[in-house]
């Protein structure tokens, strides 16, 4: 396939040789933190978050078969995000399947390596963990925080991005929420949203804050500030 050179001089190489690999070993010190740059897990915790990439790692699998589950993988989060979000608002099977073939064929997800797909993915699961009503199980209570894990996954791809789709989404979602359920249920749904970005922030975030530091320390398109 065609690909911009920035993704495949940063991304398709660090993917390979994390799958080579099997750790984050074979990066320099300067490098970024494999999980926290590319979401590729090195440890438990990381596998918290991104539990399908873990085990395509450890599935044993040809490298050429790991390289492409990890690439396609989005694609099909995206329309199980996409036929839920569906049903939840009453949507035609026609008209999301649209929906989907926009998204995936739109110039902005070509050019932006097909980020968008992989955060829309997780924002609309998100919304509609925010949004799920199953009588009252506990299912259905927990739903929230497992908006909150899906909202913090979304967060770890291309950030600029992150930030405008994820504003529209989460405030979407909070707004349907509100008219379905009204202000109570807003309230103690999003309380529990609140608890999954706390929680789930802290194994993607805060236990990777050094790779924070790192790029926040680097200045577009990859001058790297290795002094204070």
């Amino acid at each position: 396939r065609d690909i911009r050179s920035d993704e495949f001089l940063r991304s398709t190489p660090m993917l390979l040789g994390f799958l080579r690999s099997g750790d984050s070993n074979f990066t320099t010190p300067l490098a970024v933190d494999p999980f926290f740059g590319f979401n590729l897990p090195d440890s438990f915790s990381d596998s918290l978050i991104f539990p399908e990439i873990s085990l395509i790692l450890h599935s044993g699998l040809p490298i050429s078969s790991q390289f492409a589950l990890i690439w396609w993988l989005p694609f099909l989060h995206l329309f199980i995000s996409l036929i839920l979000i569906g049903k939840l608002l009453r949507f035609k099977l026609g008209f999301i399947l649209s929906i989907y073939v926009v998204l995936c064929f739109a110039p902005a997800s070509a050019w932006w390596s097909f980020a968008p797909i992989q955060i829309l993915g997780n924002l609309l699961f998100a919304f509609y963990f925010l949004n799920f009503t199953k009588n009252s199980n506990l299912i259905s209570k927990a739903a929230p925080i497992a908006g909150g894990y899906f909202a913090i996954r979304a967060a770890s791809y291309y950030q600029p991005w992150a930030i405008v789709l994820g504003s529209v989404v989460i405030a979407t979602a909070m707004a349907y929420l509100f008219k379905s359920e009204g202000k109570k249920a807003l309230i103690h749904k999003t309380s529990l949203f609140t608890v999954g970005l706390v929680v789930f922030g802290y194994f993607r975030f805060y236990l990777h804050r050094d790779g924070l530091q790192v790029l926040l320390n680097t200045v577009y398109p990859g001058q790297r500030n290795v002094s204070q």
